[in-house]
């Protein structure tokens, strides 16, 4: 009878061991899941982050090419009414009794038009330099004032001076200068003159 109840008593903890070992085996697993479960979610919400920030970088992508192409566009819309404009001021200028000059801030000129000829006796490629002699010495200071003033404050601003002819005699021109913005970017002088000889010796 002892030994029948010991063995009893033997196979019942077995049991419970074994019953214990697989509790213990199914909260094993059911954490392992439970971990695998948040693992995968995590995963998940980091490939959702990365999937929107590609999306997002996509799209700035994208903005930054198409106002770039539409400020290309801008540009050479602008460009080509710039080289409509300098075309319609050369055949103004050119066709002008008027001398019209425009020059870089230094004195360099970057157009003189024909009407050199007319006024001064002279070609216009002969005045693409400053000509500082061709002014007569008792206006040369007057207007290298002017000029000056046009650098450092944009006039508009008239000056007479005395222009020597290539015939010898002085001439009378009257000018109207302006410093404004040049197509090659930065600023230069836009000077039109005109032979005032007549009037003068009238008045």
């Amino acid at each position: 009878v002892e030994r029948a109840e010991a063995a009893g008593e033997f196979d019942a903890r077995l049991d419970y061991a074994a019953r214990e070992n697989e509790v213990m085996r199914l909260q094993a697993q059911s954490q392992l899941a439970a971990e695998r479960e948040q693992a995968l979610a995590r995963t998940n919400r980091l490939n959702r982050m990365l999937l929107a920030l590609g999306i997002a970088v996509l799209a700035v992508l994208t903005l930054f090419f198409v106002a770039k192409h539409r400020s290309n566009q801008r540009l050479q819309s602008l460009l080509a009414k710039l080289g409509e404009s300098e075309l319609q001021y050369r055949t103004l200028a050119e066709n002008s009794s008027d001398l019209v000059v425009r020059m870089a801030l230094d004195g360099t000129r970057r157009y003189v038009s024909p009407s050199t000829r007319e006024i001064l006796g002279v070609p216009p490629e002969e005045l693409m330099r400053p000509h500082w002699e061709l002014v007569h010495p008792d206006d040369r200071a007057p207007v290298q004032q002017a000029w000056r003033t046009l650098v450092r404050e944009g006039g508009p601003l008239t000056v007479r001076y005395r222009a020597r002819h290539a015939k010898g005699h002085w001439v009378w021109i009257e000018a109207l200068a302006r410093r404004v913005p040049a197509a090659e970017g930065g600023a230069e002088i836009v000077y039109a003159g005109r032979d005032i000889s007549g009037r003068v010796r009238a008045e």
